[in-house]
């Protein structure tokens, strides 16, 4: 049986050519739109000798190349569809290519359609393809290319529609079928795709995107069979992937069958393999979870469980939601690492199979950690000195880090939000980002696994520092590490804490029949001053422009005095819009400037990339002191982040709700560090 995966968004295209997979069931595939000429440069646009298209820094923002055959059109693109042609950049540099379908040309060009941007890498020709999705029975009377990438020069030739309909001269362009009676096929245990079998090689298309290229070739261990081989290029970014199309199929995940499998080929253990599926008409609704190499240069059969959903940054990924149909499938080498960092690698991969059921054993008992965070193991390069000053040198391997020691904190469960503490300084007066990592076990049984975001540790007093845990349901824990993202800066860290953390510490009653106090909110930072600005959307931005000192205050004034007698956390919903970075922090005082004393300013905390997530930050008590004035700062200009409901657990307020602010919640259950 054939496993069919849908195709996806991207790249390199099959170079075989052909059959890109339309046709399961008998049909007659529809003959591709060829004859494409982008002979016409507009508005600024420059077309040289030997089809080398540019987009000067001249050119106007929609300046573009327009194909001037008219006799391709009306294009219909009735089923899913691919743009292939062949591209270089003489150069060896960079740029992204993508084109636009229109009903007409400017200006009654709705409807139309844009499609995603290729990007086409050195000086060797190389074959590209960019999925186009269904567009019904829409027709396009203007097909449009153009360059996101100013003054590179790229050769564009040989451009082709696959499975496009209209009429081109080839006869029938009705399409073929997708399993002779027109309807999806939902894989049963065991469906798996057989790169050694000459019928299913010939329905395969890879799509690659964000670097990678992927074929068939023979298997490295017998020269006898075929399999495909992905090479992530050296240039490649740390997304960079393949979706692989055979038809037209349903993934059918449920709460218990959950499971597919791939044979990898790899070249060292260790190296983070994913699989993600999509809904096929809407990417947003997805599911994606990691698998590591154990072997080195040795086929092994790798388990994806998609119960297990994988992490970005330490930030999780979109749960699993069995209400969703999927129907693409693609996988990622190296995830998580650029091709700056790895340089070019090699997998060999074959056999991608629908396991099905996957093993969802649970006994029902959270286990019991002890106390005694100890993190007195550096691995792969990294030290510990004197004073747990712990450092990441330049020559340690990118994966190293520290290990807890420890083994009677085990197994950890985190059934709640959770927040892990410590006291941190930088002797040197520089700046560190320090994570953590919980894993099923050590390497190399470590999944199912969370990596925390990253918290950046500043200046050579000592702080306390925090980072949001959420939950990890009913999975356990036999293994906690630290990592440090910033490389020969020595960092001082000390008093590991985890607040909220499930099963019995050693250290009584941890607050599970209590009642927990309400949080601080109706906090309302809507004023900006002295050159912030807070857009739609509550996008707060830090210009450049704007004074050192610029920020955001809070002019909800009911929520005063505010008072901090324990230690506690301020927490908020954060996102960057455009997938960046900015770090975020606040300052409580005593009243509005110039009468601020006492005052208090926490650690900074970043807030990555464009989904939203829960971040906190630690604040130790201040004792008696009131403040009637709370203030926001951004420490990154020019980076435009989202941030939303904010709140202080455990904080006093001026306002009666009730209920007593006195207390801190959740009570943190302090696991000492052994130095």
């Amino acid at each position: 049986m054939t496993l069919a995966t849908d195709v996806y968004s991207g790249c390199p295209a099959n170079n075989g050519g052909g059959d890109t997979g339309g046709d399961t069931g008998g049909g007659s595939d529809p003959e591709p739109v060829t004859g494409i000429q982008i002979t016409e440069a507009f508005d600024g646009t420059t077309i040289g000798e030997g089809s080398v298209y540019t987009y000067p820094a001249s050119a106007a923002d929609w300046a573009g190349f327009a194909n001037m055959n008219a006799d391709i059109y009306p294009i219909t693109l009735a089923e899913d569809s691919v743009v292939t042609f062949t591209g270089s950049v003489p150069s060896g540099a960079s740029a992204d290519v993508r084109f636009r379908f229109e009903a007409n040309p400017y200006p009654a060009t709705e409807p139309s359609f844009d499609t995603a941007a290729v990007t086409v890498t050195g000086s060797d020709s190389a074959s590209y393809s960019i999925a186009v999705p269904s567009q019904g029975t829409n027709t396009f009377n203007s097909l449009v290319m153009y360059l996101n990438t100013r003054d590179v020069g790229v050769v564009i030739t040989d451009i082709a529609i696959s499975a496009a309909g209209g009429d081109t001269g080839g006869g029938d362009t009705g399409g073929g079928d997708t399993g002779g009676d027109g309807e999806l096929y939902t894989l049963v245990a065991g469906d798996s795709a057989d790169f050694n079998d000459a019928e299913e090689q010939a329905e395969v298309v890879f799509t690659d995107f964000g670097g990678t290229f992927t074929e068939f070739t023979q298997d490295p261990t017998d020269a006898t069979k075929t399999v495909a081989v992905t090479s992530k290029s050296s240039v490649a970014e740390e997304w960079a992937g393949t979706t692989v199309s055979t038809g037209a199929v349903i993934f059918p995940l449920t709460a218990t069958e959950t499971t597919m499998s791939v044979r990898v080929y790899s070249p060292a253990a260790g190296m983070v393999v994913r699989l993600k599926l999509e809904v096929s008409d809407n990417s947003d609704h997805s599911v994606e979870t990691d698998a590591l190499t154990t072997a080195v240069d040795a086929w092994e059969t790798l388990t994806f469980d998609f119960s297990n959903e994988a992490t970005n940054n330490g930030l999780p990924t979109a749960a699993l939601n069995t209400d969703y149909v999927f129907g693409k499938l693609s996988i990622f080498f190296n995830k998580g690492v650029s091709g700056a960092d790895a340089g070019e690698v090699t997998f060999y991969w074959d056999s991608l199979t629908w396991v099905g059921e996957g093993d969802s054993t649970n006994n029902g008992t959270d286990p019991e950690p002890s106390t005694g965070i100890q993190v007195t193991e550096a691995f792969d390069g990294t030290t510990i000195g004197e004073g747990s000053v712990y450092t990441y040198p330049a020559s340690a391997a990118d994966w190293a880090g520290f290990a807890n020691m420890n083994t009677a904190i085990y197994p950890i469960t985190l059934a709640a939000d959770s927040v892990i503490t410590f006291t941190g300084s930088v002797p040197s007066g520089a700046s560190a980002d320090v994570r953590f990592r919980f894993e099923a076990n050590p390497y190399p049984a470590t999944e199912p696994s969370f990596d925390t975001a990253a918290v950046t540790v500043t200046g050579s007093d000592s702080a306390t520092y925090s980072i949001a845990v959420p939950s990890q349901g009913t999975n356990t824990f036999n293994s906690l590490v630290m990592y440090l993202n910033t490389r020969d800066v020595g960092v001082v860290i000390t008093d590991i804490a985890i607040s909220a953390a499930d099963g019995d510490t050693g250290s009584g009653d941890t607050g599970a029949g209590d009642t927990d106090p309400e949080p601080l909110t109706g906090i309302e930072i809507t004023e900006a001053f002295d050159g912030t600005t807070i857009g739609e959307g509550s996008v707060y931005t830090y210009p450049a422009s704007a004074a050192d000192w610029a920020g955001f205050a809070n002019m909800n004034t009911d929520i005063y005095p505010i008072t901090l007698p324990e230690d506690t956390v301020i927490t908020f919903t954060g996102s960057v819009p455009s997938g960046a970075s900015a770090d975020v922090r606040f300052r409580f005082e005593a009243n509005p400037y110039p009468a601020t004393e006492p005052s208090f300013d926490t650690a900074a905390v970043t807030v990555t990339g464009s989904d939203s997530a829960t971040y906190s930050i630690a604040v130790p008590s201040q004792g008696a002191n009131t403040f009637n004035s709370l203030v926001m700062y951004l420490n990154t200009r020019d980076v435009g982040v989202v941030i939303t409901d904010i709140a202080i657990p455990g904080a006093g307020t001026g306002t009666d709700t009730g209920t007593d602010h006195s207390e801190l919640i959740p009570e943190l259950i302090l696991l000492p560090q052994a130095s």
